[in-house]
């Protein structure tokens, strides 16, 4: 997983921050002695299971809302290697709604318009 463009690193680091408490597998077996082994070893860490992620790709009214703002969603400047396909899932439910913009204004300028998630490409 990496940004499109080395100007989106940091908001795309900042925008997968919240991922770095789970652990992400792939079958509620894995999950199962993932959480057993952390538990044994008194690491506190959420499993999450890729069939379990809720599906966030309903953004729509968002995308609509960028229109002409020079903005995108932190999704889409996201390149995943076609290796890491099954994370997709993943990433569109931690980033699905957040938008990155080039300037602080510009992210004034949405919250404004109702866009609640957006964070400049400084990571601000």
């Amino acid at each position: 997983i990496k940004p499109i463009n080395a100007k989106y690193d940091i908001a795309v680091k900042v925008s997968l921050q919240k991922c770095l408490k789970f652990l992400i597998v792939d079958t509620p077996d894995s999950a199962q002695i993932c959480s057993e082994f952390l538990k044994e070893r008194q690491i506190t860490m959420d499993v999450l299971v890729l069939s379990n992620v809720p599906d966030k790709s309903s953004v729509l009214g968002l995308i609509q809302k960028l229109r002409g703002q020079g903005a995108s969603l932190v999704y889409d400047v996201i390149e995943i290697s076609r290796k890491e396909a099954l994370l997709e899932r993943a990433v569109r439910y931690f980033v699905g709604d957040k938008v990155v913009v080039p300037d602080f204004q510009k992210a004034a300028d949405l919250q404004r318009k109702g866009v609640k998630e957006v964070l400049t490409e400084d990571g601000t």
